[in-house]
């Protein structure tokens, strides 16, 4: 039986620069061919020399594709953007990785059907040849501006009360701009009480687009277990303790809750 398509994801989809201008009947026959596939944050969703044969949507998250042997050069895609249809298009192996760097929801389309679909929708077509046209181009531009800066999510967590902790994050995010072209910023871990990690990944990653590195901190002392999805989403936890022993217990209930592991996570203490 066909899944019906609510009215919300049909708006999400018109909303995607390769679907627009498509009818309603022909984005609802694209939506039928979906999977919904959940990758969480550090997860690789393909690797440098891989072929697809599937196109990606970001529904919600943050994906990084990596340009390269190196890696070094990235780009960034959120809600709404869409990635390997080159590899699909062409056949060719990906030039670089594609990383979900929060916890992402990904529209996954089949590629034998989308291929199919565009060669008897004239709009889809049209669309997909002026899209890749675009970003053919943009590979040409001396500044290569699809490149980003890097990202990077560090989260502060005191586990104990610590004299002046506002104010020497307040230095390191001021010390730190200077090498970054202030583009850091601080944000309390507090001003996301009561909004989904949906909705608070959505948050962060608009303003990782004005900031890529981001110091989410908590502004009272220890773990709040409603904060644990959001704190996993953080590439580096600091605590800040003065008797790192003393807090073991607290440490280890984190690494239990990121299933022992999966969540690559860079650990370091601030020792008073």
């Amino acid at each position: 039986m066909a899944r019906k398509i609510h009215p919300e994801i049909l708006k999400f989809l018109s909303g995607i620069s390769l679907f627009q201008k498509l009818s309603p009947a022909v984005l609802t026959r694209i939506y039928q061919n979906i999977e919904e596939r959940n990758i969480y944050n550090h997860d690789v969703i393909y690797y440098r020399g891989d072929i697809s044969d599937k196109l990606f949507i970001v529904r919600h998250g943050e994906v990084m594709l990596t340009f390269g042997e190196s890696g070094k050069s990235v780009k960034y895609l959120g809600e709404g953007e869409f990635f390997a249809e080159n590899s699909l298009m062409t056949r060719t192996q990906h030039a670089g990785s594609a990383i979900a760097v929060m916890d992402t929801l990904l529209y996954v389309l089949d590629g034998h059907f989308f291929l199919e679909l565009a060669q008897k929708e004239p709009i889809l077509s049209g669309n997909l040849i002026r899209l890749m046209s675009n970003r053919f181009r943009e590979h040409l531009e001396p500044d290569n501006k699809i490149t980003s800066l890097p990202r990077r999510m560090i989260c502060h967590v005191p586990l104990e009360e610590v004299q002046g902790y506002k104010e020497k994050l307040d230095a390191i995010v001021e010390i730190g701009g200077y090498s970054h072209v202030g583009k850091m910023t601080l944000v309390p871990m507090e001003s996301f009480e009561k909004v989904s990690l949906q909705d608070a990944i959505r948050k962060l990653s608009l303003l990782r687009n004005k900031f890529p590195i981001i110091h989410l901190y908590f502004q009272q002392v220890g773990l709040k277990p409603e904060f644990d999805k959001l704190l996993l989403q953080a590439d580096q936890i600091v605590f800040w303790e003065d008797n790192p022993e003393r807090n073991q217990k607290k440490k280890l209930k984190l690494y239990l809750i990121s299933d022992l592991g999966s969540v690559i996570l860079r650990e370091e203490r601030f020792v008073m």
